[in-house]
């Protein structure tokens, strides 16, 4: 779905495998394995990790997970 990721995140396309940048910091990360994408995610105080068939499904649960999140990247919630 476009429009879900703020003004300043993009996916950018290496050798490697795609990169989410948020301004100019990598927030996520998809790498191809055997078959598979390893999928790693920073926002907030942890990181978040799965593994995905391809590297569209990768992109759009980061996306989906993103645009539910509360607060910037690297911010980390407050506990009570």
């Amino acid at each position: 779905m476009p429009g879900m990721l703020p003004a300043a995140c993009r996916w950018l396309e290496a050798e490697t495998g795609f990169y989410l940048m948020f301004n100019y910091r990598n927030v996520a990360v998809l790498r191809k394995r055997d078959g598979y994408y390893e999928l790693e995610l920073k926002w907030g105080d942890r990181p978040h990790f799965d593994q995905v068939r391809s590297a569209e499904k990768g992109k759009r649960w980061v996306e989906r997970w993103i645009a539910n999140a509360k607060g910037p990247p690297g911010e980390a919630r407050r506990r009570r």
